[in-house]
């Protein structure tokens, strides 16, 4: 898995669903080391956020899948905004 192209599609989707008509918004990406063994991917945008999101959606439900497969997590929170967390292990082995 390419982690480059997971999170330009975590953000392609972001700004497709945060940027709508043409009332400005935030948009961060953020990569954050949690000290030698734990990788986080936080992407947060601040409009109205999502209501529901379905296990299986796209592509939401395909990233969560992918990231289980090499023992990571995905969060989704939407309160004032959409935050999506991504966690995983620095080193994958297989």
């Amino acid at each position: 898995m390419s982690l480059g192209i997971v999170v330009s599609g975590l953000i392609t989707k972001a700004i497709q669903h945060a940027f709508p008509d043409d009332r400005s918004a935030r948009l961060l990406a953020e990569l954050r080391r949690n000290g030698s063994h734990i990788i986080q991917v936080v992407i947060y945008d601040d409009r109205a956020g999502m209501f529901n999101v379905r296990e299986g959606s796209f592509p939401y439900g395909v990233i969560r899948l992918l990231f289980r497969q090499i023992g990571g997590t995905m969060v989704v929170r939407s309160t004032g905004g959409l935050t999506l967390t991504v966690v995983f292990p620095a080193k994958i082995r297989g």
